[in-house]
């Protein structure tokens, strides 16, 4: 099942976060903001350790008009054989502009979702997707400075490989040198449902803006954008699909 919270940021505001709760006695799968405004983008999206809600945090550089967003979970029985989480505190020293990491799920196990929970302002989300094996899911995070030593956790969510009708769909793009930005929209094989999804992108500068799951559950959405052209960029949009688990 999916839950929506729609909400904004005020002209005064460069960040907003919020938590979206699954109801009792359902475990959260994945999840992410759907943002069309361009220049906030994805500060956090990330599982929270006890696996029950989805949390994220959007910001952008400078304060300007009010804008609005709807933050997504997917959610599902908590009965699912061997779900669990799999989490990795990491840090990025002064000098650092990105950090990278993958965190793969015990053996035998498939990767339903995943994110990065980063409390840093001005550290953004550069990519965040599952990783073509099934069992890893991996994130990137970057700034345009160096500055302080920041930490960040990074999360990812697995369950049993008997888990049914699981698949992974993807779709290589790329950006030209003029654009800003570039969504596209992935749809899962028919009668299975959205689990999570992402972008794998490894291109310094160019960011996720938004990263959610479609009204129908049936689809996964992606942005990414830059603050200048400059060169063709190529990225891989990325779904978790299965058979729905209600």
């Amino acid at each position: 099942m999916l839950i929506s919270q729609p909400d904004s940021m005020g002209p005064q505001a460069v960040s907003f976060g919020r938590s979206l709760l699954c109801p009792a006695g359902k475990r959260i799968l994945g999840g992410g903001v759907q943002n069309a405004n361009y220049g906030v983008v994805i500060q956090e999206s990330a599982p929270n350790a006890s696996g029950d809600t989805w949390a994220y945090t959007v910001s952008r550089d400078t304060a300007g008009t009010s804008v609005g967003f709807t933050g997504w979970a997917v959610c599902a029985d908590s009965g699912l054989s061997g779900y669990g989480l799999i989490s990795q505190p990491d840090s990025m020293g002064p000098q650092t502009l990105s950090f990278g990491r993958g965190l793969l799920c015990p053996f035998r196990r498939r990767v339903l979702g995943g994110g990065v929970q980063n409390a840093n302002y001005g550290v953004v989300v550069q990519e965040t997707y599952p990783k073509s094996s099934g069992d890893t899911w991996a994130y990137t995070v970057s700034r345009k400075t160096g500055g302080t030593t920041v930490t960040f956790t990074g999360r990812a969510i697995c369950a049993d490989s008997t888990i049914t009708g699981y698949v992974l769909v993807s779709r290589p793009d790329s950006m030209l040198p003029q654009a800003l930005s570039f969504g596209r929209s992935l749809l899962c094989p028919s009668g299975k449902r959205v689990f999570s999804g992402g972008v794998q992108n490894a291109n310094y500068g160019v960011v996720v803006q938004e990263s959610h799951p479609n009204s129908a559950g049936d689809t996964w959405a992606y942005t990414v954008s830059r603050k200048t052209g400059g060169s063709t960029v190529r990225f891989t949009g990325w779904a978790a699909c299965a058979t729905a688990t209600s």
